[in-house]
């Protein structure tokens, strides 16, 4: 489910506008040498559902530089838009039933990388292939 996310996030034309592909980074990444912004996709934790269901949980984490976190809600909203058409879909890898939002983060920043930051979560559905 990470790489269908991943992947659909990553080649998303719009998103492409504001972050370039090297942009979209895992969790482990070193973070101070990217370009702002980037997005750190996705935390991803999973749980026991019905049958051969799962529960996935998803945050996106975007970065920019300090000051205004305009640029963040807009990177966002097109990750919160890009989900919404996630419901129904199946891929050689997954299968997704329902996607629930579950919310933003506060405005916060990370002092070692020197940026704003915000995430963004999903609840997923689905199952792995």
């Amino acid at each position: 489910m990470r790489k269908l996310v991943y992947d659909l996030l990553s080649e998303d034309a719009v998103l492409r506008q504001w972050v370039p592909k090297a942009g979209f980074v895992e969790r482990n990444a070193e973070l101070t040498q990217l370009p702002r912004p980037f997005i750190v996709l996705p935390q991803v934790n999973i749980l026991r559902g019905m049958g051969h269901s799962r529960r996935f949980l998803i945050e996106a984490w975007v970065y920019d530089d300090l000051g205004s976190y305009n640029r963040i809600d807009q990177i966002c909203r097109r990750i919160e838009r890009t989900m919404e058409d996630v419901a129904g879909l199946v891929t050689e890898t997954a299968a997704v039933t329902t996607v629930e939002w579950t919310g933003r983060s506060a405005d916060l920043t990370d002092d070692v990388v020197r940026a704003n930051v915000r995430s963004t979560g999903f609840q997923l559905i689905g199952r792995e292939l």
